[in-house]
């Protein structure tokens, strides 16, 4: 971590958050209304523990990133993995609600499931040290039809909170090419979510470009959701049909409408 109080032109020392044993990915990071600093990142040691669960663990400081308390773990991240073999897993998305100060972070985890699929899971915390969770997000699986639900991202305002992420039909262990983004809503501060509803047009992982030494088609993970009064901001990386028959995956992004209806 590094900060700059003279608007971005000098920065301090960079400050070390994880220890050399372990490697992290996918850190974020809010400034809460009363000016406190916390981030969260994916944690992991290659040589302990099983390779699909991942510890996500959040630290905060008070005193203007100078220092920071100690690691707390938000979760065991259980990742599924039949349906990201050609998407990105683990990455945990943390935002704070500038009105209430509540944090959220949300994630794919797989241990409601039977299956080894994702639904989308969230935590919520007050001060970075104690989180309460998880809150189901995606949706109870009928078992009419299994879907991945990966990379999340979650914006809030005002105990308004608004999370998307890509949905994917996966029928008898094979994920189709079909992509679409889904959404829910939390009037609740994030303890209770209306029904998931599609957003976005339908994509195709067939025009999604490779990522050598990884997947012949590789969905960007490139997403974010912002909640301001009234309204919700969400991009994400949308493969489609070009021009010619090579990838091509533009950014999108929705407008949605914070009204009362959940």
């Amino acid at each position: 971590m590094s900060h700059s109080d003279d608007r971005g032109r000098t920065w301090s020392t960079p400050l070390a958050l994880s220890p050399r044993s372990e490697l992290t990915h996918f850190n974020s990071v809010v400034v809460q209304p009363d000016g406190a600093v916390t981030v969260a990142y994916g944690s992991f040691r290659p040589k302990e523990g099983p390779l699909d669960v991942f510890k996500i663990v959040s630290r905060t400081s008070t005193n203007g990133g100078r220092t920071f308390s100690p690691a707390v773990t938000v979760t065991a991240n259980h990742v599924g993995i039949t349906g990201t073999l050609d998407t990105r897993c683990c990455m945990p998305t943390l935002t704070v609600d500038r009105v209430t100060g509540w944090m959220y972070v949300a994630l794919g985890d797989e241990r409601r499931r039977d299956d080894d699929l994702n639904d989308v899971l969230l935590w919520r915390s007050r001060d970075g040290a104690t989180w309460l969770g998880p809150v189901l997000v995606s949706g109870r699986h009928d078992g009419a039809q299994s879907y991945e639900r990966f990379s999340p991202s979650v914006g809030a305002y005002d105990g308004r909170v608004v999370v998307v992420w890509t949905r994917r039909p996966v029928e008898d262990g094979v994920a189709a090419d079909l992509l679409q983004q889904e959404a829910a809503a939390s009037r609740d501060g994030g303890r209770t979510f209306g029904r998931p509803r599609l957003i976005g047009p339908r994509a195709n992982n067939r025009f999604s470009p490779p990522s050598e030494g990884f997947s012949d088609h590789f969905t960007g993970d490139y997403t974010a959701t912002v909640a301001v009064a009234g309204l919700v901001y969400s991009s994400w990386a949308s493969p489609t049909r070009g021009a010619g028959e090579g990838p091509n995956q533009p950014a999108l992004v929705a407008v949605l409408a914070a009204s009362g209806r959940g």
